[in-house]
């Protein structure tokens, strides 16, 4: 995924401190409105389930999170890595995978339809864009829990909560407007 790295990395400098993470870290904290990644105009109207709030959220019972983990693997396992370049000859689109496979952004959008059509609710689900180990833009899928915030990710099986990843998050869906984007403030 090709984002606004001279952008982010500059917000990064402002808002990625590190430090010790506490319980209260587990959760995510969104500060204000931002604008959404590029690549991602048009995506509420091709794909309503990306932007999709609930009436009625509940809590992820522990059945539901064993599927959480089997669609994270599954779609790993099946989903191979394509770039937009080579796909559709644009720098970035956000689109949900072909038949030739999909970028991070597009695999992290299946993990959310997959999920969502095996009831868990929308609100628990985020996409959010970082900076990878690699100082790389990647975007993953976010499952909010009681417990705190987990990072779907197309690069690991592993699902791990959002503070020990070890990547820099730069934005991710509001979840009261999915169409909206926010800054995630760390203070980690």
């Amino acid at each position: 995924m090709i984002m606004r790295i001279d952008l982010l990395a500059g917000l990064c400098g402002i808002f990625c401190t590190l430090s010790t993470a506490s319980i209260a870290d587990t959760i995510m904290h969104l500060g204000r409105e931002w604008p959404a990644p590029k690549g991602f105009e048009g995506v509420c109207s091709s794909y309503p389930p990306i932007c999709q709030k609930s009436p009625h959220p509940h809590q992820i019972t522990d059945a539901e999170w064993k599927k959480i983990k089997k669609v994270n693997q599954s779609i790993n396992q099946k989903t191979p890595e394509v770039s937009d370049k080579s796909q559709y000859h644009v720098l970035e689109k956000w689109a949900l995978p072909s038949h030739l496979g999909g970028d991070c952004e597009d695999i992290a959008m299946l993990k959310k339809v997959e999920l969502q059509k095996m009831g868990i609710s929308p609100d628990h689900l985020l996409l959010a864009t970082v900076l990878d180990l690699h100082h790389e833009g990647h975007a993953v899928l976010i499952v909010r829990t009681s417990k705190g915030d987990y990072v779907l990710d197309n690069l690991t099986n592993r699902v791990l909560p959002w503070n020990k990843t070890h990547y820099a998050f730069i934005e991710a869906q509001d979840p009261n407007d999915p169409a909206r984007w926010n800054i995630v403030l760390q203070d980690r």
